[in-house]
C-alpha cells in the first residue's frame, strides 16, 4: 500500500499551514469535491481549507486505504465538536475526488 497518500491526507486533515501552500499541487487537474460548500472544484476545495479557523482543532482516529481509496475518521474542535468521516479517491499520485460527511457530536 502507498503510505503516502494516507500520510498526505492526516496531513490535509490536520491542518497544517504548509501542508495547504503546496497541497494544490497533489490535487489533479479534474478534481471533483462533494462538498456543497466548496461548489465542487479545486480553487473553492483549497479556499475552503485555508479558510479554517486557527483555533480548530482536529484529531485522526484512524485512517486507512483500499485500493485508490483513502478513508478517515476524525473529530474536531472549532466552536463545536463534531464527528468527520472523509474518502478520497486517488489517481496515481493525485487527489481526484473528495466526498465527507460531518455532524456535530454527541454529548
Amino acid at each position: 500500500m502507498n503510505n503516502i497518500r494516507k500520510q498526505l491526507v492526516k496531513d490535509l486533515l490536520l491542518f497544517n499551514e504548509t501542508t495547504y501552500t503546496t497541497f494544490a499541487d497533489h490535487l489533479h487537474p479534474d478534481f471533483k469535491d462533494h462538498n456543497q460548500y466548496t461548489l465542487g472544484n479545486k480553487g473553492h476545495f483549497v479556499e475552503n481549507l485555508m479558510s479554517r479557523s486557527i483555533n480548530t482543532r482536529r484529531n485522526v482516529k484512524r485512517i486507512f486505504q483500499d485500493g485508490d481509496y483513502v478513508f478517515a475518521h476524525s473529530e474536531f474542535i472549532d466552536d463545536d465538536e463534531y464527528i468527520g468521516f472523509d474518502v478520497f479517491r486517488f489517481q496515481e499520485d493525485q487527489i481526484i475526488e473528495h466526498w465527507d460527511n460531518y455532524q456535530e457530536k454527541e454529548q
